[in-house]
């Protein structure tokens, strides 16, 4: 009940140019400051360990048990997020036959991220005074460690190779996203990730009297999987997800 809102603080900066030849050609600089950014945080709540503010845990559930406590809380220190995008539109009209029917656009993202991240950990504390037999206390150990921000890759690229013809459209585009941390451990080597994606996709459509167009969509040509990695060598994965080729088609009428 204590979780405050993030809030990014976002500077950006962009030049564009057009030319009928060039065609559109943009270069933008950002950089956000994110402040009391969401994170999950789980620790064992054992006898003397705090509760966190806000969590309003009832203290019988606490008697008898020791439960691991999974709950989202602020992050007090900044998240520092920055980049450069590059887009280019353009249109080769001005090419001979059946070349001028060629379009084209490309979209890439370079980022950096920061983050501090604060971490709970269960520890051992001091001999406790008088038990019988010898126990020590439980203490709660907050700490940090600095690291990329998570599900933010590092490079985003976006292509897309496309012909028209009086009525007919034809796009074929390939996406590519870098690795992304999901998960941040105390441990380095027990940190999660996204591993790398690329896609092949291919759209055509057709239009027809009467406001009718045919259209086919193919998605995921290449059969590219989902795949989560722990630890940063991104060799062996610890998950694997199939969605596989799927294709639609269907005609669209428009008034």
């Amino acid at each position: 009940s204590s979780l405050k809102p993030a809030k990014s603080t976002n500077y950006d900066i962009a030049v564009s140019i057009y030319e009928n030849n060039i065609g559109l050609f943009s270069v933008s600089g950002f950089y956000k400051d994110i402040k009391d950014l969401i994170f999950q945080t789980t620790y064992i709540l054992q006898p003397g360990i705090p509760i966190l503010p806000g969590l309003n845990i009832p203290d019988n559930w606490l008697k008898n048990a020791a439960p691991q406590m999974d709950t989202y809380i602020n992050n007090p220190y900044p998240a520092k997020y920055k980049g450069i995008e590059l887009d280019w539109q353009t249109h080769f009209w001005y090419l001979p036959s059946v070349f001028s029917g060629i379009v084209f656009n490309i979209n890439y993202t370079y980022i950096t991220s920061e983050i501090e991240k604060q971490l709970f950990y269960n520890a051992q504390g001091g001999i406790i005074t008088g038990s019988r037999p010898t126990m020590r206390e439980n203490i709660l150990i907050d700490s940090s460690r600095t690291s990329r921000m998570p599900d933010q890759p590092k490079h985003i690229l976006n292509v897309t190779l496309g012909y028209d013809y009086e009525g007919f459209s034809a796009r074929i585009s390939y996406l590519y996203q870098a690795d992304r941390v999901t998960w941040l451990d105390r441990d380095p080597v027990l940190d999660q990730f996204a591993g790398k994606y690329s896609r092949w996709d291919l759209t055509l459509q057709q239009k027809i009297d009467w406001g009718l167009q045919l259209f086919v969509n193919f998605t995921n040509l290449n059969n590219t999987p989902d795949k989560n990695f722990r630890g940063s060598e991104l060799i062996k994965p610890t998950y694997i997800q199939y969605y596989g080729f799927t294709m639609d088609f269907g005609v669209r009428y428009k008034l």
